[in-house]
């Protein structure tokens, strides 16, 4: 199987109700649930939603899954699944542009889809400066 790369990984962000409470670059959830949502990289925490960023070099499912948590890994499915999973969640990130919003749904197979939710994240008006 060949390995895809990126230099693209969603983090954590702020989107409609949900407050992201830290900054982690996110894999979905590729436990057995039905659960449709991100895991942070490093935390295992869940998030929702996730903005496209551009991490600065090359990576592959091998290094995504080396850097992955005990509390991330530790319902997940067995290791060569797993990397066929990212593989082919780093090959969906090829699609998307920096600052996309993306979330997790499920086609009507049962696979995980990452959607395209913005094109960036809403502006929230910061206090303006003394003219």
């Amino acid at each position: 199987m060949p390995l895809n790369t990126t230099r693209k990984m969603p983090v954590c962000v702020s989107f409609g109700t949900f407050t992201a409470e830290r900054d982690d670059f996110l894999i979905p959830d590729f436990t057995e649930s039905d659960q449709t949502v991100f895991l942070g990289l490093k935390s295992g925490e869940t998030c929702p939603y996730g903005a496209v960023s551009y991490i600065g070099k090359e990576i592959t499912a091998i290094d995504i899954i080396s850097k992955m948590s005990k509390k991330a890994r530790s319902n997940a499915v067995g290791v060569d699944q797993l990397a066929v999973l990212i593989n082919d969640f780093v090959e969906k990130l090829g699609a998307l542009k920096v600052g996309n919003i993306v979330q997790l749904t499920r086609d009507r197979h049962g696979d995980l889809v990452l959607e395209k939710v913005a094109d960036r994240p809403p502006r929230h008006p910061g206090p303006r400066l003394p003219r």
